[in-house]
């Protein structure tokens, strides 16, 4: 998913970025540095919120879990 929302969000912001620079003086419509290193924060992002319950989740043991339901 958040590939996905990476591509979506690339192809939306390079949209918008090319009315952006058309609208204010000195801005480009698209900085190769700026959206990496957004992405690379969204991944870490991602990563860091699916990592920390799974590794929660794994250390319960199955039959007490099952049992607490």
């Amino acid at each position: 998913m958040a590939i996905a929302g990476l591509v979506i969000g690339g192809a939306c912001a390079f949209a918008v970025g090319k009315f952006t620079a058309s609208s204010l003086y000195g801005v480009e419509a698209f900085d190769p540095l700026t959206v990496t290193a957004a992405a690379v924060i969204i991944c870490g992002a991602t990563l860091t919120a699916g990592y920390l319950p799974a590794r929660r989740a794994a250390r319960v043991d199955p039959i007490v879990a099952l049992r607490a339901e």
